[in-house]
């Protein structure tokens, strides 16, 4: 299961703030919620099997927690859509990375600091 890990300053609170509105923002659904995770998604699952590679399916369970006193971790957790083919990861890791990235801008904005991001 691929992951992306972000380490931040920004508290938690307003982590899952800028998570919400980068995932609005990106085309993504937000399917639940609670106080240290957040499920997101992007299309549908049964036109993404039905139609193949012309529709893109992304969801991604992205968990919190504080590492140190001003140091806070986000890690997502995705599945590949192995039924659209060699081109279904490649779709899921570009609409993932788009969600991070997006994420990255607005913590930055709220004058926090993106210490480092890892993806494995």
């Amino acid at each position: 299961m691929p992951t992306l890990t972000l380490y931040t300053t920004c508290p938690i609170d307003e982590l899952f703030d800028s998570l919400a509105d980068a995932a609005k923002k990106e085309g993504f659904a937000i399917d639940e919620e609670s106080k240290k995770m957040m499920v997101v998604r992007k299309g549908s699952l049964t036109l993404s099997i039905l139609c193949g590679v012309f529709v893109r399916y992304a969801r991604a369970v992205c968990k919190v927690k504080q590492v140190e006193d001003d140091e806070v971790c986000l890690t997502l957790y995705w599945t590949n859509t192995w039924w659209q083919g060699v081109f279904g990861p490649g779709r899921t890791r570009t609409a993932i990375n788009g969600l991070v990235d997006r994420l990255e801008d607005l913590i930055e904005r709220n004058e926090f600091e993106v210490l480092s991001r890892k993806e494995s």
